[in-house]
């Protein structure tokens, strides 16, 4: 049964439904768009330059989270030691720029390890929710964020969609796939 809303007049009405976020293979694959970062050492890049000529995970988080983020950081530290392909990266991205500068991305990816694959970066505020919305497949929702894994190909598109909080031998399948392609 659906959630209800109380509409005017007292009304019970239902609530409007959020569409679930979509998994598994992007067709056609869509291209990354170039919103700008800020990496770990304070450095400008784009999004598609950081995706360009590797194959990526990406995944959505940030520092201050307490509940999936610990775990997500956990699977891409555990992605990192299964990847044998030498050009794959990892791209942790905060939905929180107002709270996470590159040091404490930094210090965030500390806690799990010295990965040479694995980086992390800060999007423009004004940005936010329209990466979100490109990765997500779905307008983001206010107070969350996806704990989905999103893959590209070498040329920085789109190519996959994980469920939320997918496996380390899941995400390191996937980008073994691409690799090989």
């Amino acid at each position: 049964m659906g959630a209800a809303v109380v509409g005017p007049l007292g009304v019970d009405a239902p609530a409007a439904a959020t569409p679930p976020a979509p998994k598994g293979l992007v067709l056609p694959r869509l291209p990354a768009p170039d919103l700008p970062l800020t990496d770990t050492l304070g450095r400008p890049i784009g999004l598609s330059a950081q995706l360009r000529g590797k194959v990526s995970a990406v995944q959505l988080m940030f520092a201050g989270c307490s509940s999936t983020c610990p775990i997500q950081g956990a699977v891409f530290a555990s992605v990192a030691q299964l990847v044998k392909a030498p050009d794959v990266r990892l791209l942790s991205l905060t939905v929180d720029p107002l709270g996470d500068s590159p040091q404490t991305l930094r210090a965030w990816l500390g806690r799990f390890g010295e990965h040479r694959h694995w980086t992390a970066g800060v999007p423009r505020v004004q940005d936010v929710d329209s990466l979100v919305a490109f990765l997500c497949g779905v307008p983001p929702k206010a107070g969350t964020h996806s704990s989905q894994v999103f893959v590209f190909d070498r040329q920085a598109r789109l190519a996959f969609r994980t469920v939320e909080l997918p496996s380390a031998e899941h995400v390191a399948e996937l980008l073994a796939l691409l690799a090989a392609a």
